[in-house]
């Protein structure tokens, strides 16, 4: 009897498991594997190898492959910081109009720059934008974001935001009104989009920190190195601060006990100084008055009838959460994280709002020590080493762990401080009285209107803590 032949489908020149070529090519089964629907057999089945009938008809199924792509421009926006998001995985960024990414990061810094220049009005800057995203695309736009993935959604409104701050920032300038909003109406339906856009999103109508820098959107204000930089700056303090709060999140929420957290108190540590260097190079290289100009848009104005502060770099959850993990600045803080919480999306709201009820280092310190935690904030430095003296030998570790943290949080602060002094106080000094007209926000204040005093009371707040005094005694030990 004649043995039947195999189905040619069933040979392959370098096996059928889908092992590559020698020369690292895929194999001939691995490409038909992904390119020709076939029959499926349980894993357990070697199937039938005489069995010559076709494969039933089945309907293709959309599945993600490698492609041979170019690497993602900085056109394309990578949410890194959206809970659950693959940031690996390439997405075409959403039809807003005409609205291209070229257009945000290209088109509309260098339109920007040339009415601040005076070579193009408000006007033509509206109808330039107009041509591209007319109210009926505005229109489709509140109509369908409710029906968005979440990327696509903070992309749509990141972009609306960055166009709405910037059309209203030149008719603050041409009108010398520094407190209208009239901007807006120049681009028919964009504040009823905006409207739409927060209720969906969660977040303010306009732009915001997480929507200006963390989600990794294409646009700028300037398109100025200075304002790259420091877009790169905030996200290194999301990513990297927030690895050091969340080493200590198992410690603060009571998994973990102090004496057994010694390794991850040191790690946050170096996570704190490793920002702290990127902070440093704010300083040593600062923008000028790059960051002069984009501050200017990043004014508060009213949507909707509610006036909303612009992007703040702090208003984001690990810097505000570090503060809260170490507890350098006390419960007098908990009213401003509450105001930071309402500029944030909705996981790193309700994140923060939980970490204002769990205790803090210094809360746990005091506890194992068996100090009364007003106590413990009032002790001296010389009082704190002392006490943890005569803690247990399985305790010591952590507690020299935790001084080491708290200084270096407030070694950021102060390096921090000399980055705000370096990129705004001196830039503003050197200006002259026309270029000092032409600010919208004041130089003396942080674009919500907090003044830079309270800044520097708040980093003075954590030099001068005790934990902070014992971190530094030990670092001037070794």
């Amino acid at each position: 009897m004649t043995r039947p032949t195999k189905h040619p489908r069933a040979r392959a020149p370098h096996g059928t498991t889908g092992a590559p070529a020698p020369d690292g090519s895929p194999s001939t089964d691995t490409y038909i594997s992904r390119h020709r629907p076939r029959r499926s057999r349980p894993a357990s089945s070697p199937g039938n190898p005489f069995d010559d009938d076709p494969p039933p008809p089945t309907t293709p199924v959309a599945i993600a492959l490698p492609r041979p792509v170019p690497p993602p421009a900085d056109a394309v926006a990578s949410p890194r910081f959206i809970p659950g998001f693959d940031p690996k995985i390439l997405f075409l960024p959403p039809r807003i109009g005409n609205i291209t990414p070229g257009f945000l990061s290209v088109d509309m810094p260098r339109m920007n720059t040339a009415v601040k220049r005076g070579e193009l009005s408000s006007e033509a800057l509206a109808t330039a934008i107009t041509d591209r995203l007319n109210r009926a695309d505005l229109n489709a736009i509140a109509r369908t974001i409710g029906r968005m993935r979440l990327a696509d959604a903070y992309y749509v409104h990141g972009a609306l935001s960055m166009i709405a701050a910037s059309i209203v920032h030149h008719v603050r300038v041409e009108t010398g009104d520094r407190e209208t909003s009239d901007g807006l109406a120049l681009i028919p339906g964009l504040e009823q989009t905006l409207l739409v856009c927060a209720r969906i999103t969660k977040l303010p109508p306009r732009d915001c920190a997480f929507k200006t820098w963390l989600i990794g959107g294409p646009w700028t204000f300037t398109g100025s190195e200075g304002e790259v930089r420091f877009g790169r700056a905030v996200r290194d303090a999301e990513a990297i601060l927030g690895e050091a709060v969340d080493l200590l999140a198992d410690l603060r929420e009571g998994r973990v006990p102090l004496r057994s957290a010694a390794g991850a108190i040191e790690y946050a540590a170096d996570r704190v100084a490793a920002y702290r260097k990127v902070q440093a190079d704010l300083s040593g290289r600062p923008f000028g008055k790059e960051f002069l100009a984009m501050r200017n848009y990043l004014a508060p104005y009213q949507v909707g009838g509610k006036r909303w502060e612009g992007s703040n770099a702090t208003y984001t959850r690990a810097w505000t959460e570090i503060d809260l993990a170490t507890g350098l600045l006390g419960r007098p803080f908990y009213r401003i994280v509450r105001m930071r919480a309402a500029f944030m999306p909705p996981w790193d709201c309700e994140r923060l709002l939980r970490s204002l009820e769990q205790p803090s280092l210094c809360d746990l310190i005091a506890d194992a020590l068996g100090m009364c935690r007003t106590q413990f904030a009032a002790a001296s430095d010389e009082e704190l080493r002392a006490l943890s003296s005569t803690a247990s030998p399985a305790l010591q570790p952590a507690l020299r762990a935790a001084a080491r943290l708290a200084w270096e949080v407030a070694k950021l602060a102060a390096v921090h401080m000399g980055a705000i002094v370096k990129n705004l106080t001196k830039p503003a000094q050197a200006l002259t009285e026309e270029e000092r007209g032409a600010l919208v926000t004041p130089v003396d204040s942080g674009v919500g209107g907090n003044h830079l005093n309270n800044t520097q009371m708040l980093m003075t707040q954590r030099i001068t803590r005790p934990m902070a005094k014992w971190g530094k005694a030990q670092e001037t030990a070794k």
